[in-house]
């Protein structure tokens, strides 16, 4: 986009390019309501990246090695 906008939603499940480096370019997205990371390598570490996702609707996480306190970095994300 030439001007600013807001990411409300990232669909990336299934896509085995997905990295916990690569997520840190979400961070700071603090409008994401929708995340898809199913079937992806991402793990706890990765997670940290979207603490600031307050407004977080949809997670999903399935054949991930996500942990409990990798979802720690949700506990603010009221709507989940």
């Amino acid at each position: 986009p030439r001007g600013p906008f807001r990411l409300t939603g990232a669909r990336l499940g299934a896509n085995k390019q997905v990295t916990d480096a690569g997520l840190a370019a979400f961070r700071g997205c603090a409008h994401l309501a929708h995340l898809d990371l199913g079937a992806t390598g991402v793990t706890d570490e990765g997670l940290a990246h979207f603490s600031a996702c307050r407004n977080l609707e949809e997670l999903y996480l399935f054949k991930t090695a996500v942990t409990d306190d990798g979802l720690a970095a949700f506990r603010d994300a009221k709507a989940l």
